[in-house]
């Protein structure tokens, strides 16, 4: 393949973006998001396939569908975080002046990049900048409008999810991180800041990344102009996965523990207690009173037992619960193997 700074277009004074898109045994949704990429309508881009060690043949099938993409093989999964940082770092290697981390389960507006500069360059202050993202298979209800942090809850809050797309979240505002379905980045603040923080591996490290901006000075904008669909988490069997639940238990509290005060992680701590409790142990209700209230309490006792062990039984609880033991013994990186061969169950609440 010739120099790469040869396909940036030398007839326009357009910033040069690189978009750098992430695979991991995902060459249909790669090949469907690569396809939306290719006919973007911004004048002075790249993308990069950046594939984490895949062994479903995505390589040879990117390489035949799309000889003029560069890929870059890690042979190994290095996970969100690492991956993307080697694409981060290719990136800033052929000067691109901003950087689109885009998940390969998403189709993307054709103009996403023009919203994206546009607002970056009239938005100096601004280092990150976050999409309105849509669900693929309902395109015309929201997925992520942005975020708010709510200190009392120790959580954060999606705005605009499940809703029609009715106007409402159609001003630029700021947002509480960027998110990693479609981050678009100054490369000048990555180099300053650093890139992803590979203790995350998946999960929380926009977050982290995110906030290390803020503590930079910097300010992290909302784009309603800019659009895409995302199939949500398809890497991951869905939000509610045993991967995705053990993640995001460990994760949330090294995320807290990095970023936060005492007090709001005691509020956090305090949220994943309620989370775990309306995970395990349903309400108790008393059972039939046929033959008087003792035999109610009977009956109620053993139908809220065989709820909680049916719950404790459950694929993805059990990997919530690993993932808050690995945080207490700061195992960080990859997910050990046990949480990959868990079945794969709808959560049980």
């Amino acid at each position: 393949m010739p120099d790469t700074q040869s396909f940036f277009s030398n007839c326009t004074d357009s910033p040069k973006v690189v978009v750098v898109i992430l695979n991991w045994n995902g060459m249909r949704d790669t090949l469907e998001c690569l396809a939306s990429v290719d006919v973007l309508n911004y004048p002075n881009y790249l993308a990069v396939v950046v594939d984490n060690g895949s062994f479903d043949e995505s390589v040879e099938a990117i390489r035949t569908a799309y000889p003029h993409i560069q890929i870059i093989e890690t042979g190994r999964n290095l996970g969100y975080a690492g991956g993307n940082n080697v694409g981060m770092q290719w990136a800033i290697n052929q000067s691109a002046d901003y950087i689109l981390l885009l998940n390969n389960d998403t189709v993307v507006d054709a103009g996403l990049l023009d919203e994206y500069v546009k607002c970056a360059e009239n938005r100096l202050d601004g280092a990150l900048f976050s999409a309105k993202i849509f669900y693929f298979n309902r395109p015309t209800v929201l997925w992520n409008a942005g975020s708010d942090w709510l200190p009392l809850q120790g959580c954060h809050a999606t705005r605009g999810s499940q809703k029609q797309d009715d106007g409402s979240f159609d001003q630029v505002c700021e947002t509480a991180y960027a998110n990693g379905c479609a981050f678009f980045a100054r490369a000048d603040v990555l180099r300053e800041v650093g890139f992803f923080d590979e203790s995350f591996f998946l999960i929380y490290e926009e977050t982290d990344l995110s906030y290390r901006v803020k503590k930079a000075g910097y300010k992290i904008y909302y784009v309603p102009t800019a659009k895409l669909w995302h199939k949500v988490s398809a890497s991951l069997d869905g939000d509610d996965s045993p991967i995705a639940r053990y993640f995001n238990a460990r994760n949330q509290l090294l995320w807290s523990r990095r970023h936060l005060g005492w007090l709001d992680r005691l509020r956090v701590y305090r949220h994943v207690l309620h989370r775990l409790r309306s995970a395990f142990f349903p309400r108790f209700h008393l059972g039939e009173r046929e033959g008087g209230l003792p035999r109610s309490v009977v009956w109620g006792l053993s139908s809220w037992w065989r709820e909680v062990m049916r719950n404790l039984s459950a694929s993805g609880n059990h990997a919530e619960l690993m993932g808050l033991r690995d945080y207490f013994l700061a195992r960080f990186g990859d997910c050990p193997q046990d949480v990959r061969s868990l079945p794969k169950q709808v959560r049980q609440r």
